[in-house]
């Protein structure tokens, strides 16, 4: 099993271009049917049960740039990852058909997902 803390920073970043979208407030071609299938388990078994998880997603969105938004929306998904084995094996298994690389190994690992043209990364 993924530690919790980790599959939820790279699902984060693999969702960060499509937090509209998450947010249910625009449709998103750029995802794949497997990216789709992940979001709406997210959906539905993460931020419908959460009014924190949709708040700091929804400041995430609004601010995209700002670490800490950033940092409260991971922190919300890892609670749920950790506190439900079945909903994480399920993130899991959908962010590895949705081509999500999760094979990470070591201590205080950052991870990233790129995707699209002219981004600039920064993993600190």
């Amino acid at each position: 099993m993924i530690d919790p803390a980790t599959l939820a920073v790279t699902v984060f970043n693999f969702l960060l271009p499509h937090l509209d979208y998450v947010r249910g407030k625009v449709a998103d071609s750029a995802l794949a049917e497997s990216g789709k299938a992940l979001v709406g388990l997210l959906k539905d078994k993460w931020l419908a049960g959460s009014e924190t998880a949709k708040a700091a997603l929804a400041d995430a969105a609004a601010h995209p740039d700002d670490a800490d938004n950033r940092e409260a929306v991971i922190t919300q998904l890892r609670k749920a990852l950790k506190s439900d084995p079945d909903f994480a094996s399920e993130v899991a298994r959908l962010a590895t058909a949705a081509g999500i690389q999760l094979n990470i190994t070591g201590d205080s690992n950052r991870t990233a997902v790129v995707q699209g043209s002219g981004n600039i990364i920064d993993i600190r």
